[in-house]
This record gives C-alpha cells, structure tokens and sequence, in this order.
C-alpha cells in the first residue's frame, strides 16, 4: 500500500544538508527547499530511513508527517529520537 508523508529538515551542515537533499529529491519533488512529500510503499520508507538518518546529528531535526494511508503505528504518536520526529 502506497502512504504519503510530509518529509521536513533543519540541517546545520552544509554537506549534510545537500545530501538529504539529494537523497530526498530521488523520491520526490520538494515542496520548498527542506520540505518534501513522498508517497512510497512501507517497505521503501523502512529501506530509505536509515539513508537519511545518516545525515541527521543531535543538532539537527528530521520531522515526518503521514498525510495518508499510514499504518496507525507508524502515525499514531509523536516521538522523537536525536532529533528524529515521528508524527
């Protein structure tokens, strides 16, 4: 099942930055220049994750948003691990 999720960074590291970035716009056109919807099936956003948590350090925030079609535990709580959001 295809879900869609609203992808948003706060990225201090220029480098890091430009390869989220990258990563990201693979997948998906941004929005603005750190927001990004995806739609991709649960087994891409599992593969995909760990990519652009690589570029994340505890300075940083990786905010994600379900839109639709999200298994309800995947959205049905807000977390937040090293600067992780998960909403």
């Amino acid at each position: 099942m295809i879900s869609q999720w609203l992808v948003c960074y706060d990225v201090a590291d220029n480098s890091a930055r430009r390869a989220l970035f990258a990563s990201l716009s693979g997948y998906a056109s941004p929005c603005q220049k750190s927001v990004f919807m995806l739609e991709m099936t649960l087994p891409e956003w599992q593969r995909l994750l760990p990519e652009w948590l690589k570029y994340i350090d505890s300075n940083d925030s990786l905010m994600i948003f379900p839109l639709a079609g999200v298994p309800t535990q995947l959205g049905s709580d807000h977390q937040r691990v090293a600067g992780i959001y998960l909403f």
